[in-house]
């Protein structure tokens, strides 16, 4: 159901400029809570969610799933959001982030400023060490939190 969901409500969001990012179906028939996140360059205002749940709620496409109680919030993913895409990795050039990686079958953590991104690799600084490291082994990278 969730891939139906995607396809319905992707073109609207990026119809009105935004990322779509995701969403988080839970529930069940009748009591289903509906998030979707959404995202810009600049990140996303209340404002901007707030229009697109007015589009997204509307649709009868969703309706015809879900049923008509179902709960729709939409919001940011939040700064601690998994960095998947090159672009989402392009727009935290110059931001701390915490990374596990795979390195010779095992997993290793390591926390530094990005400083380059290409479509194969990006590049961290570490401890005053350029880090370079490849997509594929990237296991999980996020922002680090200042607190």
């Amino acid at each position: 159901m969730t891939e139906k969901i995607e396809k319905i409500i992707k073109t609207e969001i990026e119809s009105a400029g935004v990322e779509y990012i995701g969403i988080d179906l839970r529930g069940r028939p009748g009591t289903f809570r509906l998030s979707v996140f959404v995202d810009t360059e600049s990140g996303i205002s209340l404002g901007e969610c707030t229009g697109i749940s007015r589009k997204l709620i509307v649709l009868p496409e969703l309706e015809k799933l879900l049923g008509d109680r179902f709960r729709l919030e939409v919001s940011s993913p939040g700064v601690d959001r998994p960095l998947k895409t090159v672009d989402d990795f392009r727009r935290k050039i110059g931001i701390e982030l915490d990374l596990k990686i795979k390195q010779q079958q095992q997993e290793k953590r390591i926390k530094g400023k990005l400083v380059n991104v290409t479509d194969e690799f990006l590049v961290v600084n570490s401890s005053g060490q350029e880090v370079k490291i490849s997509f594929d082994q990237v296991l999980k990278a996020v922002q680090a939190l200042p607190w």
